[in-house]
């Protein structure tokens, strides 16, 4: 049990090696080499004008739609109205899923009296597509493959801003425009950025996770050089950094991969983030009553072979068992035996507190490696910057993040610990920022969308 237990060990000062391949791979990915990361270009910088507008944004980065009307004054965005809803995402074919997106839209305009009237020419509208994807301009996006164990095969290679804006035009609501398409990672950069002119890098770390940082157009040398020249000084990229493959695997690392949909991919997401992390726990503790860690007088009975073959166990769940504090730890025990499907099992504190212990490790490696990734991005912008920036402020956004105390403290200082141990620096690192920002993956559509419209206000 110690041996299962010591494998989510991670001594955050020996990931030097870890955090060069990172750089490296940005580096090629900029250039258009084969990479693991996908660096792809959003055609988009943090605003720098003020903005006055009221307009929509729809955010799609899981198993929830979120339409949100928004009214921005004077760099301040209001939410006037908003609303989410649960898609089916077991369904075959894109034209169905783009064609439910654009109902729950049309309901959304409905209720809200929002008509074409009160809009001209058109009502600009900023999309949240937050999956692997590649830009040729700011309102195309193609989807290059899924994650978050959603798999619909006919999206991949298709341009998802025009799957949906053919399926609103066909609901009657050809007066939307989709003005901008970008990645929550890109979304939460520039909520942030309009508050604070020092922010470089937007993080996700929720049920996926994911980064995007402010670059120098010269150094994105995989664009052409009349692309480059049509852009700003800098252009925020998409870094897909869950795809990175340089963190060290244990064996229920290899475990979950094997059982998840994207065999081989995303295998950073896979360790770091809210959907994964219930995975990792669901097979440790598997994995111990296996070899006879925990539970052992229960073991060959019901379903403990088996542990949550429901998948009851979830991100917060984890959380809830690791901080569980109760007398003999009574909810983690309830929580346990249901798992199992036997609601009524005797089970010892020793073994529960043992569970205890193997959810925090996991929970402290996930959050260790999420601030070493992001140590990664920092170093790079440090050590590629005409002028390195004195100081770098980090906008992420996430339920793992914001609520998970234990991930949230080894995020923060693992990124304070990697960067003081980087020898490349030479101790010169800047004052780093790390700041929680809260719905930036809708707000963010709507920001970008009005920096680069000419729709008016009403």
């Amino acid at each position: 049990m110690d041996k299962l237990i010591n494998s989510w060990d991670c001594s955050v000062n020996r990931m030097q090696s870890v955090v060069q391949r990172m750089m490296i791979d940005m580096k090629k990915g900029l250039t258009g080499e084969p990479s693991t990361l996908l660096m792809s270009p959003s055609f988009t910088d943090v605003p720098t004008t003020n903005i006055t507008q009221k307009l929509l944004a729809i955010d799609f980065g899981g198993t929830n739609i979120r339409v949100l009307l928004l009214d921005i004054q004077n760099n301040n965005p209001i939410i006037i109205s908003q609303h989410s809803s649960k898609l089916d995402i077991t369904v075959n074919h894109g034209s169905t899923l783009f064609s439910s997106m654009a109902a729950m839209v049309k309901t959304f305009v409905d209720t809200n009296g929002i008509t074409k009237e009160q809009f001209h020419p058109f009502l600009a509208c900023g999309f949240t597509f937050s999956y692997p994807s590649t830009q040729n301009s700011l309102s195309t996006s193609i989807l290059q493959r899924w994650t978050k164990e959603i798999d619909i095969p006919d999206v991949i290679g298709a341009d998802v801003g025009e799957l949906l804006q053919n399926s609103l035009n066909n609901h009657g609501l050809d007066f939307i425009k989709i003005v901008a398409i970008c990645n929550d990672t890109v979304g939460t950069l520039c909520t942030k950025a309009i508050s604070d002119r020092n922010t470089m890098i937007g993080v996700i770390l929720g049920t996926g996770s994911n980064a995007a940082y402010r670059e120098e157009t010269k150094n994105i040398t995989k664009l052409s050089p009349d692309t480059r020249s049509k852009l700003s000084r800098h252009c925020i990229i998409n870094i897909e950094f869950g795809a990175f493959d340089g963190f060290p695997n244990n064996e229920i690392d290899d475990i979950v991969f094997e059982k998840t949909k994207h065999l081989g991919q995303q295998p950073l997401e896979k360790k770091i983030s809210g959907r994964y992390i219930a995975m990792l726990a669901r097979c440790a503790v598997r994995k111990a009553i296996e070899i006879d860690g925990i539970f052992s007088e229960h073991k060959g009975k019901g379903n403990w072979g088996y542990w949550d073959q429901h998948h009851m166990l979830t991100a917060e769940v984890v959380d809830e068992i690791e901080r569980d504090a109760s007398t003999e730890l009574a909810e983690s025990k309830k929580k346990i035996a249901e798992m199992a499907g036997d609601p009524t099992a005797i089970l010892k504190t020793d073994d529960i507190k043992l569970v205890q212990k193997l959810f925090h490790e996991i929970t402290v490696r996930s959050g260790k490696y999420a601030g070493i990734a992001i140590s990664g991005v920092c170093s790079h912008i440090l050590t590629t910057a005409s002028s390195p920036p004195p100081s770098i402020t980090i906008a992420i956004d996430g339920s793992l993040f914001r609520y998970n105390t234990l991930f949230r403290t080894n995020v923060t200082q693992s990124i304070e610990e990697c960067m003081g141990s980087l020898e490349w620096l030479n101790g010169k690192v800047p004052k780093i920022v790390v700041v929680d920002t809260e719905d930036g993956s809708g707000i963010g559509a709507a920001i970008i969308a009005a920096t680069n419209s000419v729709s008016p206000i009403e």
